[in-house]
């Protein structure tokens, strides 16, 4: 144990999870900017451990849009459960790569907030159990 933590002081994962994760969280914030869901999608929490959350509106629920988000993240490739866990091992490509996909998810979100979710959603939003 006392190794593991003298590897990570000595490499600066720590640091570097934050950092990739300051990054992710700053460009995710200006994607939901842009596409008009700043009041309905935020992220929060630390830089290494970014949560998700959504807020009601009158065309669909909270549950629904994070749902939303969730089903065209992984469907183009993200892998996201509903937090964002970046770590050293992750680079600017990655973010890049999971940016990418976001805007797509956040466009996405963004005809919902229009339409509604029915036909969006391919199958039932999430419910919280406990």
């Amino acid at each position: 144990m006392v190794a593991t933590v003298t590897e990570i002081a000595a490499t600066g994962a720590i640091e570097a999870a934050h950092a990739t994760g300051a990054a992710l969280r700053t460009g995710i914030d200006d994607l939901v900017r842009q596409a008009g869901l700043a009041e309905q999608i935020r992220l929060v929490g630390y830089d290494c451990f970014l949560g998700i959350e959504t807020r009601d509106t009158t065309a669909v629920s909270a549950a629904e849009l994070k749902t939303l988000l969730l089903q065209e993240l992984i469907a183009a490739g993200a892998l996201v459960r509903g937090i964002f866990y970046p770590t050293a091992a992750h680079g600017q490509e990655h973010v890049e790569a999971t940016l990418t996909v976001a805007e797509m998810a956040a466009k996405v979100c963004g005809r919902a907030l229009e339409a509604g979710s029915g036909g969006l959603l391919r199958g039932p939003a999430a419910r919280r159990l406990l």
